[in-house]
């Protein structure tokens, strides 16, 4: 144990932690590779943003539900998100997605898992659920971010995580080009439930890294609210706008 110590201190002293954002060397908290002055720099989602799928709204006072689910709702009972896709997150993300750097992955994993007991409760939910990947596609990446940040959150809220029931059975198209209509095409019958069963009135948080037009999230949640889910809430790391 005193030597695990003695050789972290060498290592920091050679290789002191650095701030991914600023660069400045971290005095404290080196698990969190971010300094406090960045973090209070994050573009976190505040209020008002919309009470459904948690759009943030610029120039209003109040949140309330937005056009676009008043004209056409989602099947998700509502979603939440904890930063704007925008800046040093969406650099951040990108590490996330491939893991390519392992601690800002690690270190996203711990904002995602502390801001999110700011907006949900876990006393709501009864199973965590991350948005699977194809098997072709997490083959060739190594890495499902989202299966990251749910055992993450689970974890944290002591909730149990289902990693198997819910299944990408379809390799779809990448969605970034895609225009929305275009999204909602290409994930439709992209997913299935198996034990149907399992999910029989249950209250279930979908987790995923990032919402932007909320297609693949969406088809997700009719497929388990088709298999019994009692409500389907989405938590994103960040969300377009």
């Amino acid at each position: 144990m005193a030597l695990a110590g003695l050789l972290d201190s060498i290592v920091d002293f050679f290789f002191p932690p650095i701030c991914f954002i600023c660069g400045k060397v971290l005095q404290d908290n080196k698990n969190l590779l971010i300094c406090k002055s960045c973090i209070e720099q994050l573009p976190f989602i505040k209020e008002p943003f919309c009470s459904m799928c948690g759009m943030p709204f610029f120039g209003d006072t109040m949140s309330h539900i937005c056009g676009r689910c008043q004209k056409e709702p989602f099947h998700f009972d509502r979603a939440r998100s904890i930063f704007v896709f925008e800046r040093e997150i969406k650099k951040a993300i990108y590490c996330l997605k491939y893991n390519s750097r392992p601690l800002i992955s690690s270190t996203l994993g711990i904002l995602f898992t502390q801001y999110a007991q700011n907006l949900i409760s876990k006393d709501d939910y009864d199973v965590v659920v991350p948005v699977p990947l194809h098997k072709s596609r997490l083959r060739q990446r190594g890495f499902n971010q989202s299966i990251f940040l749910a055992k993450r959150l689970a974890k944290s809220l002591n909730i149990e995580v289902d990693l198997l029931r819910l299944k990408r059975i379809k390799d779809t198209k990448p969605q970034t080009q895609l225009s929305e209509r275009e999204r909602k095409i290409n994930v439709k019958g992209a997913f299935l439930c198996i034990d149907k069963e399992y999910f029989n009135n249950k209250r279930v948080l979908l987790v995923d890294d990032v919402f932007t037009t909320g297609a693949t999230v969406n088809e997700c949640a009719r497929i388990l609210k088709s298999s019994g889910a009692k409500t389907v809430d989405v938590l994103t790391l960040a969300r377009v706008r």
